[in-house]
Formats: structure tokens, C-alpha cells, sequence
């Protein structure tokens, strides 16, 4: 591993476990085994660090969600992929996690990009997925573009683990219950 990998995969240890105020340069110098002059070789700040650390973890985040969306067979499976793959791997990824959940406003100027980026791939994700339900007959969604934006924006919340846990009910079936609401949503069948 290079000097760089080095010292995110130190930092992200860091972060996690005291978060951004309390870790010093001094201390993922320490952890990555090198100089604080080699950190201040690769990043300007211990904020640059810690952004390049969420969009690691955003990117791991990612590339989960297309394996698992590739891999299902139909709209509704690839969907049903996306949400739990999400939910379940966004847990592991502490740094992103918490960026998403805990300290948003302290966060909030280091992450913006990475948090944006990674809504307008989701958006582009959703888009293809229901452009294919469209096509292949499994779907008939008018606004598309409209469509994405409002599942992504809305599942937003369960990006936070009490609005699964205070429901009661393991997160697959919460999932598998959210996948039919939104399949044939709230109104009686005519």
C-alpha cells in the first residue's frame, strides 16, 4: 500500500472512532506510521483528509449498490437490491454514516460535494432502473426524472438506523413492505 492509502486507512480508524474535532494530525501521523510532514505532502488539512476518507467510503458504498443492482433480474429485485444494500452497507461505512446521521451541520462544509455527487448517482440509478421497468412492461411511470428524485429524497431517512429499529421489524421486511407500497402505492385497486 502507498504512503496515501496509508493514511486514510488510519484517518478512517481515527475518525470513527473520535470523530473529526477530536482527531489531530499528530495522531493519524502516528497511526499511519509516518512523518505529520508526509500527511501535509499528500493533504492540506486534516479536513482534506477527512473528505477524502467520506468519498472512499462513498465510493465503496457505491460500488456495493451496482453489484447488488446488477446482479437482480427484475425491476422490482433491483430496486429491492438498492435499499438494502444501501441501508445495510451505509451502517459499516462509520465515516460516511455519520456524516449522514450525527454531526451533519459539523461535517457539512467537508462533505457537501462527496454527499451531492453521491444523490445525483442514485437519482441516475433509480432513473435507469425505472426506464427499464418502462420498457420492459413491469412499469408505467410518466415522470421519470420526477419519479427518482422523490424515492431517492424520501428513503432518505432510512439512512438513519432508529427509523428502521423503531418499527419493530427486521430491516428486509421493512424493505420488502416499502418495495410494495411504492410498487402499488396507497390507493384502492379499481
Amino acid at each position: 500500500m502507498d504512503k496515501r492509502s496509508d493514511i486514510l486507512e488510519a484517518a478512517a480508524v481515527l475518525f470513527a472512532q473520535f470523530s473529526l474535532k477530536k482527531v489531530t494530525v499528530d495522531e493519524i501521523a502516528e497511526k499511519a506510521s509516518v512523518s505529520k510532514a508526509t500527511i501535509y505532502k499528500y493533504f492540506d488539512s486534516k479536513e482534506e483528509v477527512f473528505d477524502q476518507v467520506v468519498k472512499a467510503e462513498s465510493q465503496q458504498l457505491w460500488d456495493a449498490i451496482i453489484i447488488a443492482v446488477d446482479e437482480a433480474p427484475s425491476v422490482v429485485d433491483k430496486l429491492r437490491a438498492y435499499l438494502l444494500t444501501k441501508i445495510t452497507k451505509i451502517h459499516e461505512l462509520v465515516n460516511f454514516y455519520r456524516v449522514t446521521q450525527e454531526m451533519w451541520n459539523e461535517y457539512w462544509p467537508y462533505v457537501d460535494s462527496a454527499r451531492s455527487e453521491f444523490i445525483a448517482q442514485e437519482k441516475k440509478l433509480i432513473r435507469g432502473i425505472l426506464d427499464k421497468g418502462n420498457q420492459a412492461g413491469e412499469l408505467n411511470v410518466d415522470q421519470i426524472d420526477l419519479t427518482a428524485h422523490t424515492i431517492v429524497i424520501s428513503l432518505k431517512s432510512m439512512e438513519f438506523s432508529w427509523a428502521t429499529e423503531t418499527c419493530g421489524i427486521p430491516l428486509e421486511e421493512y424493505v420488502n413492505f416499502l418495495i410494495t407500497l411504492i410498487m402499488n402505492g396507497i390507493g384502492k385497486e379499481k
